[in-house]
């Protein structure tokens, strides 16, 4: 799952980006917020910047921002459910 495809010659990757700390502001339990993406990207940096573009009430900077977020690679062999978010009330 973590190659994409091949597209003009640049390889692309699948990436996971989460919270690091979801009790924490700006997540805490509020809702119109993301708690996670998985982007195909050439990159870490262009993921975060494009799921920084997708973010809700927890502002973009935090998807930018490493000490916040996580964006991990996923590898190419993976299997299984990749991002399950359940907010139960």
């Amino acid at each position: 799952m973590g190659k994409a495809k091949l597209s003009e010659g640049f390889l692309l990757h699948c990436w996971l980006l989460k919270p690091r700390k979801v009790d924490d502001p700006p997540w805490g339990g509020h809702v119109d917020t993301a708690y996670g993406f998985v982007v195909v990207a050439r990159s870490s940096s262009q993921a975060r910047a494009l799921a920084s573009r997708q973010a809700g009430d927890e502002g973009r900077r935090v998807w930018l921002d490493d000490e916040q977020t996580t964006c991990e690679r996923l590898r190419p062999d993976a299997k299984g459910v990749v991002l399950r978010v359940f907010n139960a009330g």
